[in-house]
């Protein structure tokens, strides 16, 4: 299908305002940083990173008269009636009508460029795939004081690098309430303490997964479709004897030899809080890690975000000796591209190669180029993420969707279902609040009336039997495509089963991503089912 969303794009060129030019490429990123220089900017404001002088500051009526003025997408703000910008030099896409005064506007932010980018992709396209549906089936959703049907819009942001200055943007100027997005849970927790919990804004991420989330104090504004890595730790437990099981199957190691494990962890709450629940549960050689029989077959580094590269990681494993039987790596892209490549091209003859245990935030397409090449180290990886339950119709739907809309197999990328499913949540709780204002408090009060009731699939087909659902005001249960979403409403947060992952090969030879049939089940609260050897290998012939 193509795609039907209306797209703008950051305009360059004459406008009706005189820019504030000097050398810099990018003057500033909020309307402070023009105000702050005093003369002239004093009554500036920030229009795609330059200074726009004062007469676009006050005194405007509509979006269309903003956007002329500013020579861009922009809006009139109704609390001040100012004009604001809609595009900064991280914020640079705008999809939805935005010359409609009625627009909701939603912020997204996700690493678009850089290493990650192909993931933030992935999940900014979700966000878009959810806005078309919400679109082409209901047009716009009943708020406000007069009840007039209101259309979404998003402004789209990227934070390969700064997390803070596309948030402060969407907030301080854009004056959006909710924002869709921030992977890691190191940048939610500063963007929710220095931005958007003290402004009252709501922000919902698929892909935060760390404990420290919930205990966040975040008067409910921090909420997750992906689950606490308290139990993707259970997996990843699980999984640390059985892969120690084939290390010493596949070398011949008898039982009464010892191996050992190191790890290494981003230095952040994800990696860190990872470590730490392994660690404490885990168990090798038959006993729990910290047991006196395993001193000294353990060890562990970490490394910071966004690191230039992991050579002294690197040169400290393969400088142990006896060298680890099991790697054990939470991280990014850059345990894939700045810690395994370098390793198993460094690692010699003298010792067997090493097995692999990692995490969600692995599962990239670099982790599937290096196996391509390299057949034996596909075997001997696996790792765990957060999934929808097992026969989910509304996750295989999603997939369709994505493939018609965008035209190309949907890639494997954690977090995406879990992106589809909160703009949809938005969508319903902006009919929840009905004629009262939109504000971050009143969004995440109405996540709670999507939790009881009569289950109702997402999409948009789905949509107005929701909203009558509403309209009492009653109560319905959401479930989505990353899972139930059965929030706890004190946590903002969900269970969901976690699969352990494998890699195997397609028909056609290429190395693909797979469950191994071995997962925890969110409803049993237990590990289940067996890892298949037969699903991990494949079409491949080993």
């Amino acid at each position: 299908m193509l795609r039907q969303i209306a797209v703008v794009s950051l305009v360059l060129g004459a406008t009706a305002c005189s820019l504030l030019l000097e050398s810099s490429p990018s003057q500033c990123d909020v309307d402070g940083d023009c105000q702050s220089r005093g003369g002239a900017f004093a009554t500036s404001v920030c229009a795609a990173g330059r200074c726009v002088a004062g007469t676009s500051a006050v005194g405007c009526a509509t979006n269309v008269e903003c956007t002329q003025k500013l020579g861009g997408p922009a809006i009139c703000r109704s609390k001040d009636r100012r004009c604001a910008a809609l595009l900064s030099p991280e914020c640079t896409r705008v999809v939805g009508d935005v010359a409609n005064d009625d627009t909701i506007l939603i912020g997204t932010i996700f690493a678009t460029t850089g290493t990650n980018g192909p993931s933030g992709l992935a999940r900014q396209s979700s966000a878009e795939l959810a806005l078309d549906e919400i679109k082409q089936s209901v047009g716009g959703i009943r708020s406000g004081p007069e009840g007039r049907p209101r259309p979404l819009a998003l402004v789209e942001c990227d934070d390969a690098v700064d997390s803070l200055k596309p948030a402060r943007h969407l907030v301080d100027e854009v004056g959006v309430q909710a924002i869709v997005g921030i992977a890691s849970s190191s940048r939610v927790t500063d963007v929710a303490t220095s931005v958007t919990i003290p402004k009252g804004v709501l922000v919902v991420s698929p892909t935060a997964t760390s404990p420290t989330l919930t205990s966040l104090p975040d008067a409910n504004l921090v909420w997750r479709t992906s689950p606490s890595d308290a139990l993707q730790a259970i997996a990843l437990v699980d999984q640390l004897p059985a892969l120690e099981a084939k290390y010493r199957a596949d070398n011949a190691v008898p039982a009464a030899s010892k191996v050992r494990v190191s790890f290494l962890y981003i230095n952040e709450s994800y990696g860190l809080g990872l470590y730490e629940a392994v660690t404490r549960a885990g168990e090798l050689n038959g006993k729990p890690l910290g047991d006196a029989a395993n001193a000294g077959l353990s060890s562990a580094r970490t490394y910071p975000p966004i690191p230039p590269d992991l050579e002294q990681q690197v040169a400290a494993v393969l400088a142990e000796s006896p060298r680890p039987s099991i790697i054990v790596a939470f991280g990014s892209t850059e345990v894939t591209t700045q810690f395994i490549t370098p390793l198993e091209k460094r690692w010699g003859t003298t010792a067997p190669r090493p097995v692999y245990l990692l995490a969600d935030a692995a599962q990239k397409t670099e982790l599937l180029d290096l196996v391509a090449a390299d057949n034996d180290l596909r075997k001997r990886i696996r790792g765990s993420i957060p999934a929808p339950p097992r026969s989910s119709s509304n996750f295989k739907s999603f997939v369709f969707k994505y493939e018609g809309m965008f035209g190309s197999p949907a890639p494997s990328t954690f977090g995406m279902a879990g992106t589809y499913d909160a703009m949809f949540l938005l969508a319903y709780s902006v009919a929840a609040a009905g004629t009262r204002p939109l504000t971050g408090d009143e969004l995440q009060k109405g996540f709670g009336r999507l939790v009881k009731g009569a289950p109702i699939d997402v999409g948009g087909t789905s949509m107005n039997t929701g909203f009558q659902a509403l309209a009492a005001p009653g109560t319905f249960d959401f479930d989505g495509a990353s899972g139930p979403l059965d929030f706890d409403l004190a946590t903002g947060e969900a269970r969901s089963n976690i699969d352990v992952w494998c890699i195997a090969k397609d028909a056609n030879g290429r190395p693909i991503f797979v469950p191994s049939s071995r997962f925890f089940d969110a409803k049993t609260n237990a590990m289940s089912g067996a890892y298949d050897l037969v699903a991990c290998r494949g079409g491949a012939k080993d």
